[in-house]
């Protein structure tokens, strides 16, 4: 055979082989894509169902949210009763010339932790409330 036809060969079956292999880098990364997409599907129906289990339970939870609101409110309600009606003692009991901290039922003393810690219940309740309707 002619020394040229051999040179020409060689460089025909070596742009083949390039060819080939391009070929070959575009089959794997579409492989890849492939794979990466079946991989997001998954994951898209997994955070699909988590969704849809957080939205119930934040359906049942405002559902739920009335009631523990109106009974918020009415312990609000009680709380600020107490507070006047133990003004009103205080104020009655000075009118009569009385020491209200020297009383034997419900001194000024036991009026004010009494009231001190239906306030810090009101305030852990306020609180919980406001982080409920967020």
């Amino acid at each position: 055979m002619n020394p040229q036809l051999n040179k020409i060969f060689s460089k025909l079956a070596k742009a083949e082989k390039t060819e080939l292999k391009s070929e070959k880098v575009e089959l794997g990364l579409v492989d890849d894509l492939k794979k990466q997409k079946k991989k997001i599907d998954g994951l898209g129906k997994k955070f699909n169902r988590a969704i849809d289990n957080f939205n119930n339970s934040l359906a049942m939870a405002r559902k739920d949210y009335a009631p523990v609101q109106a009974e918020f409110q009415d312990f609000a309600n009680q709380v600020e009763k107490y507070n006047q009606q133990g003004q009103k003692y205080l104020s009655a009991i000075k009118e009569l010339g009385l020491n209200p901290k020297d009383q034997r039922e419900y001194s000024e003393n036991d009026y004010k932790a009494i009231l001190g810690m239906f306030k810090g219940d009101f305030e852990r309740a306020s609180n919980m409330m406001k982080g409920i309707k967020r």
